[in-house]
């Protein structure tokens, strides 16, 4: 007779809740019905998942002082709603949100770790038909599709179900986006989520996850790959200084090899190489993450009065594609900054690791300074999670969700 316990039941609810955050924060195209309100869905599952585990002698949730990071997210939520001047509405979606955040800083090490591990197998199962099938589609298989519009019409794409495109095309193949809007965005999920597997990467559904990575040509989502490489080594404590050279030797042989190959005229160059080149200004030639507009209402939001609290973004006024630390100055203020910071160190408390805490606060300042979509549970959760690294297979066996086994 197949025994279910209790425990699995209590930790698949938390996993469900927590894969509706994972994606509808990152507003893949099966989360578009739900808008932001995805979180109404996620409070059940959490109720329902304590319920049945208050009273196990092995506890999957614990109460401790990582819930200050709750209450700085919380306060966080509400200073935007007041800055902004919403409505009750966004108060109560407040409260949904902050239950996201409040089940992640309670689940005990064991469960964190297997939740990064169950997310990541998720998002590989998806790659195992996506990636095929996009590679069909470049060979120019016909494949069924339908055209699909964002609510707020900001995104036109063609949808194959495991993956999606848009009209755009360079001469060699598409940018892979898997089910994400735009290549970033998985390429920075893929990054985030290889952070919490360290010392797992030969597993399949990571490897999927590097050829996800790479295949999004995304500038952004392979500074923190290198930066999670680097921190990885530092993490481990071994023979770092030979590996780093034998990584800075293979990156120096790829950025020379772009250069030459086919005259620059490839991928690779024009998209991630020719990106890192300092322009005449001294400005990054890649640094094209906001409007000309914007710069000029930026460089004036800094001398006015405004920088403390933020003001107002309109995408009728600064155009679509802003993105990166200056939108979010611009939105939130220094007041916003502060708090930032503020809810990332409160993520490192009772972090064992000293030296995963700060490469997670490195990666978190680069994916605010080149998105600033730091607040999203599809960077929170994996960043979490981050600080706490495991590095063996040591722990209790799951009968419905841990497969492997010493």
């Amino acid at each position: 007779m197949l025994l279910i316990k209790k425990a699995d039941i209590a930790f698949a609810l938390t996993l469900i809740g927590m894969l509706i955050a994972f994606f509808g924060s990152a507003t893949v195209w099966f989360m578009w019905p739900l808008g932001n309100f995805y979180t109404i869905a996620t409070l059940p599952l959490f109720i329902l998942s304590w319920a049945i585990s208050v009273n196990l002698k092995d506890k999957i949730y614990e109460w401790n002082k990582r819930q200050i990071a709750t209450v700085v997210f919380f306060l966080f939520q509400l200073y935007v709603i007041i800055v902004n001047g919403k409505n009750f509405n966004a108060v109560t979606m407040a409260f949904f949100d902050t239950s996201v955040i409040m089940v992640l800083m309670a689940l005990n090490n064991e469960y964190r770790q297997l939740l990064g591990k169950r997310i990541s197998q998720f998002l590989g199962f998806i790659l195992l038909f996506s990636i095929p099938l996009f590679f069909l589609y470049i060979a120019g298989v016909p494949l069924p599709n339908f055209a699909m519009e964002s609510p707020n019409g900001i995104y036109s794409l063609s949808n194959y179900v495991f993956f999606v495109t848009d009209s755009y095309s360079l001469d060699l193949f598409p940018r892979f986006r898997c089910i994400f809007n735009e290549p970033g965005h998985i390429g920075t999920a893929c990054s985030l989520l290889l952070f919490t597997q360290i010392g797992h990467w030969r597993k399949w559904y990571n490897i999927l996850m590097i050829v996800a990575l790479l295949m999004s040509f995304s500038l952004a989502a392979y500074v923190l790959f290198v930066m999670v490489l680097i921190g990885k080594m530092w993490i481990f404590r071994k023979k770092i200084v030979l590996k780093l050279t034998v990584v800075a030797g293979l990156l120096a042989s790829v950025v020379v090899g772009s250069y030459f190959y086919n005259d620059g005229d490839n991928m690779l160059n024009q998209l991630i190489v020719a990106r890192m080149e300092i322009n005449d200004d001294g400005n990054l030639a890649g640094d094209n993450r906001v409007t000309d507009s914007f710069k000029a209402g930026y460089e004036d939001f800094l001398k006015s009065d405004d920088v403390l609290t933020g003001r107002d973004y309109s995408v009728e006024k600064y155009g679509f594609g802003n993105s990166g630390y200056r939108v979010f100055i611009f939105d939130n203020g220094l007041l916003g900054v502060l708090m930032y910071l503020l809810f990332y160190l409160s993520l490192t408390l009772g972090a064992k690791d000293k030296r995963a805490a700060i490469v997670m606060l490195a990666v978190a300042a680069a994916v605010f300074w080149e998105r600033a979509t730091g607040m999203v549970f599809y960077n929170i959760v994996p960043l979490f999670i981050a600080v706490y690294p495991s590095f063996d297979k040591r722990g209790k066996s799951h009968s419905l969700f841990e497969t492997e086994h010493k």
